[in-house]
This record gives C-alpha cells, structure tokens and sequence, in this order.
C-alpha cells in the first residue's frame, strides 16, 4: 500500500518569450509564425501571439510593418524580398520581450548539368540515379537543401485506371558517396550531409571545399505505378541559420526518448527568444520520365 498527495504548482507567465519562425525567398511575399514559449507543464498546444509590433528593416531602412492574419499568421504586403540584401527583424509586444533576428538572402547556384540513369535493383524494382552538376562559389562556405518532387496522375485503384488529375509529391533521395559509408547516415555527426522533411542538407565540405562545378551522385525513389513523371529538382542556397536549425532538429529527434542519449539543443537566431528567421533562393531544372503508351 501507498500513497501520495496532488500538488499543485503555480509557474507564473514572466519567463514566456517569443517565439518567430519565417523562411524568406526572393520569391515570396515575406510571412512570419508568432508565437508563445511555454512551461514544461502544459500540453503541446501552440500559444498563439496577438497584437504584436513586427517591423522589417533592409540594412537600416525601414520596409514596412506586418499585418496580423490569423492564428499565427503576420504578413508583410507589396514587397518581395532581394537576393544578397541583409534584413533585420524586430519584433514588439505590450507584454513579452522584445526580439530581434537578422539575415542575408544567399545569392542562387546554378545548376549546371542533369544526368539521368536507372537500373534494375535486386527484386526487380526500377532504380533511378541523378548526376547533378552545380557552380559552387569557392573561397566561401555555402551551404545547401536538394529535393525532387514528382508528379504525375492520381490512379485509382478501385477502377484501377488513372485519372486526369495530377498529385505532386516529394521523393526520398539520398547522396551516393565514393566511401563506403552513405551520406545521411554516420555523415550526420559529422554535420556533412542529412535528409530531413524531405530535403538532403549539405554543405560545400563534401566538395573539400574545392568550389567551381561540383558533382553530386544522387539515388531518387518513384512510385508512379508504371505512369509517366515529371521531375523537379530543386536546388536551395540556404542561409547558415537554416542549415544549423535543420541539423540540431534532426539531433533532437533522434535523441528523444533515447535515455542514453545527451540531451540537444535546438539552435536559433533569435536574440531575447527563440525560433529561426532564415532564407533561402532556390533554382530548379525539370526533366519527364516517360513511360511508352501513357501520357
């Protein structure tokens, strides 16, 4: 027999900060997530931010103040950021810390040349192999995020035909290497190359540092039930900032639940709280893979 006694423990609200997180691209309208920190003893839902002050500088002129959307939500209107301009987040409110976070907009790699291949795996299955070529600018450290999406037609396996509309999803890939150890797996603690939400993160230290046109070997996955594909592969110059966060995170969630792990903090660059404002400038090449007899 035993017993025990309920204690009720009142953490007060002065310790929350805010809590940013945006990812920028010349591409896009500038958004931004704003939220609140929170205890160790509540549950794991989001604590919005309202009625925030949240301002963008580019170098020290002023762009504009955001407008609140909904939920999480601030958006900047009419103003799409440039590719090698620094810019400065600052962000107010009447009852949290003020936080700041800064950025550059990376200039974009070219993507040289695309070679494409397949063979036959071992149980019969199609394997395709991706030859990319990029200008990685030497005498500087660049860092990167690959990923390939593919679309191609929805089938449908009750009439099991394909429909005319399409799906477009995101293709497992991962980097071919000339040692015997794969790129992704014991790589990561060497913080070399990693694959996370769907993206292969590397930096030019796989190339040596040797910078102008770099190969990289990559192995990709298509289910398309026999359908012709589009491919897209997309090349991400991503801001430092990105390419720390991405790999603490994946750290962290290989570490969680494993007691004899040590424990991982995850980076940010936002000063008085926490969360990430980064960016990236992307280039894209499309190729088809064609299937004889469909379209």
């Amino acid at each position: 027999m035993s017993c025990g006694k309920v204690i009720d423990i009142n953490v007060p609200d002065s310790s929350r900060k805010i809590v940013l997180n945006s990812l920028i691209d010349p591409g896009n309208h500038v958004t931004i997530s704003l939220t609140q920190s929170k205890s160790i003893l509540e549950d794991n839902i989001l604590l919005t931010l309202e009625g925030a002050d949240a301002r963008l500088f580019e170098g020290d002129v002023l762009i504009g103040t955001f407008e609140y959307q909904e939920f999480d939500k601030y958006f900047l209107p009419d103003f799409y950021p440039s590719v090698g301009k620094d810019y400065k987040l600052v962000v107010n409110h009447p009852v949290l810390e003020s936080i700041e976070a800064e950025i550059s907009i990376p200039n974009t790699i070219d993507i040289i040349d695309i070679d494409t291949s397949s063979s036959i795996g071992e149980w019969g299955q199609k394997a395709y192999q991706l030859d990319i070529g990029i200008d990685d600018p030497s005498n500087v450290k660049n860092y990167y995020a690959l990923s390939i999406t593919l679309t191609n037609r929805i089938y449908d396996w009750q009439n099991q035909e394909f429909l005319d509309s399409t799906e477009t999803y995101s293709s497992y890939l991962s980097a071919i290497n000339d040692v015997e150890s794969e790129i992704g797996g014991n790589l990561l603690e060497n913080d070399l190359s990693f694959f996370v939400d769907d993206k292969l993160f590397f930096s030019d230290d796989i190339f040596a540092g040797q910078g102008g046109n770099r190969e990289l070997a990559l192995e990709y996955f298509v289910y398309t039930h026999g359908d012709s594909v589009l491919v897209d592969v997309r090349l991400d110059h991503i801001d430092p900032s990105f390419y720390y966060y991405s790999i603490s995170k994946e750290k962290y969630n290989r570490a969680n639940g494993n007691p004899f792990a040590e424990p991982v903090q995850v980076y940010s660059n936002v000063q008085n709280g926490f969360g990430l404002l980064s960016s990236f400038s992307r280039t894209n090449r499309e190729f088809a893979i064609f299937v004889e007899g469909n379209k």
